[in-house]
């Protein structure tokens, strides 16, 4: 059987970004694999440089605007409305794409039709020379482990358990899962800069499908001055967000597990033999657990090895 080639539909929303755009944009524009690409620029009104830096690669693009906007978020759906591919994602105008994300993405839908989304379970981080500083761990993705509040990042709204978020320059989904949520998905994000869209769209997604892991890092997260996201409010705009999908899945957390670890069964995309470069894609489910941050941070501070 022939499988149809993928289409991956990106957009980028920006404003006032020409210090880190062209290195986000050639990260897009460099990416080889047996893909077609959509790739879309929503600018809003820049007058730093960002428009010639666009002009400059606007042959190579689908298309781009720059009008005013209601934020980053309207930026963004605005942009997500003008593209057609069956895979789609956004990298923000400070990120950067690693040379095998989109040809490791294509290949991961192509193989697997059952797969709605995927993400990273080692998000990367760089910095202003675009060099990595940090890799961090996810041990896994689960519905119930998004339920207790694991992926909220930053203090984790007081949860032991919580961990890291999930990444999302990162992350990927099949436009069919996107024609779920119906028409506007990010419709209460883009009035104004709230920043918590992005979780606001895995609550969304997690109410219809599992998130599936992959091993491979896809994409450096840049850490800069004068970030926008702010965690405080971030925080609060998430607590909002999970406890509204808590209450419509009736779902209470599990905070205090009684051997003190949670175990949740995670859904991951694996090589189905490594040692074969022409090996396909393939699901597994694998049981994985969560140790409260006091435990961890004990045991670094003792060197043990997990």
């Amino acid at each position: 059987m022939t499988v149809s080639r993928i289409s991956i539909s990106l957009v980028t929303p920006c404003r006032n970004g020409a210090t880190y755009l062209a290195q986000a944009m050639d990260s897009v524009l460099s990416q080889k694999g047996d893909f077609d690409l959509e790739y879309i620029i929503v600018d809003g009104v820049s007058d730093d440089g960002t428009l010639d830096i666009i002009r400059a690669r606007e042959d190579r693009l689908t298309g781009w605007v720059s009008e005013p906007d209601g934020g980053m978020y309207d930026a963004l759906s605005k942009g997500l409305e003008r593209t057609s591919g069956e895979v789609m994602g956004w990298i923000n105008s400070d990120d950067v794409y690693f040379p095998w994300a989109l040809d490791t993405v294509a290949r991961v839908f192509a193989d697997l039709p059952e797969v709605e989304w995927i993400s990273t379970l080692n998000p990367a981080a760089i910095d202003t020379n675009g060099d990595i500083f940090g890799i961090r761990r996810i041990a896994g993705f689960a519905r119930d482990a998004f339920l207790d509040g694991v992926y909220v990042g930053f203090d984790g709204l007081g949860n032991p358990l919580a961990t890291n978020f999930i990444q999302q320059e990162s992350t990927f989904w099949r436009r069919s899962l996107w024609d779920k949520l119906g028409p506007d998905p990010l419709g209460r994000y883009r009035a104004n800069r709230r920043p918590a869209g992005d979780f606001a769209l895995w609550c969304m997604f997690y109410e219809h499908a599992e998130l599936y892991g992959i091993e491979a890092p896809l994409c450096g997260w840049r850490m800069h001055p004068g970030q926008w996201t702010e965690a405080e409010t971030y925080q609060t705009e998430v607590a909002i967000e999970l406890d509204g999908m808590r209450a419509r899945l009736n779902h209470t957390p599990n905070l205090s597990p009684p051997d003190g670890f949670a175990h949740y069964e995670g859904t991951y995309v694996v090589k189905a033999d490594l040692a074969d470069p022409a090996s396909k894609w393939r699901t597994v489910e694998k049981r994985f657990f969560v140790a409260p941050k006091s435990d961890v941070k004990t045991a670094l501070g003792h060197g043990w090895l997990f």
